[in-house]
This record gives structure tokens, sequence and C-alpha cells, in this order.
């Protein structure tokens, strides 16, 4: 995914409360995916998953001046929102494990 692509999927899910779903299949690409979100901006994928990108003063920053009106700060709801990573591995890597909290479903 380019990271204009996964900038404008971040920015949607948290103006319209509503889940950004990431999934890397039977793969262990966790690893990448935080290097791409910090490539957007560094420490990014720190600040969702311990839900500080919730605050304007967080996701604001994502907000740059050719995007369109609607995502003004001030236009956010980003009370229903959801970071999911999927996976079909039966064995996560220990990183995925230890930052996210996880839902063995058989």
């Amino acid at each position: 995914m380019e990271k204009e692509s996964l900038r404008m999927a971040l920015l949607g899910a948290l103006r319209y409360g509503k889940a950004l779903v990431l999934d890397i299949q039977e793969t262990d690409m966790f690893d990448q995916c935080t290097r791409m979100f910090d490539e957007i901006q560094p420490g990014l994928m720190k600040t969702i998953l311990n839900r500080s990108i919730l605050s304007e003063s967080e996701y604001s920053k994502l907000i740059t001046d050719a995007d369109l009106p609607e995502y003004d700060k001030f236009r956010f709801n980003t009370d229903g929102f959801a970071f999911v990573v999927l996976t079909s591995m039966t064995s996560p890597s220990k990183t995925l494990i230890e930052q996210t909290y996880p839902i063995i479903v058989e």
C-alpha cells in the first residue's frame, strides 16, 4: 500500500469513526506495516496503538493543505474508531502479540 493511500485510509477511519483493518493474512508483516505508518509520521503506529491518535493534536498532524474541506480537524468523529490487525498465522510474531490484544478464533 502506498503512503498516501494509507494516510487517507487512516484519516477516513478517524474522520468517520470507523475501523481501519489491516489484513496481513499468513505473513509476518507487522514490522513492515509499522515502518510504513512511521514513514507517514514518525511514531505513528505507536500513537495508533496507544490510542493517542484520537486526540485532535495528534490526528491533525496527518491533515495536509491538499486534503478536502471535509477533513477539517473540527469535523472528526473519532468515537467509533478501531484499529484491527487480522492474521491467519498460527503463531503470530512476538512483536504483534506484545503490542496488540490478540483474540484467537478457531
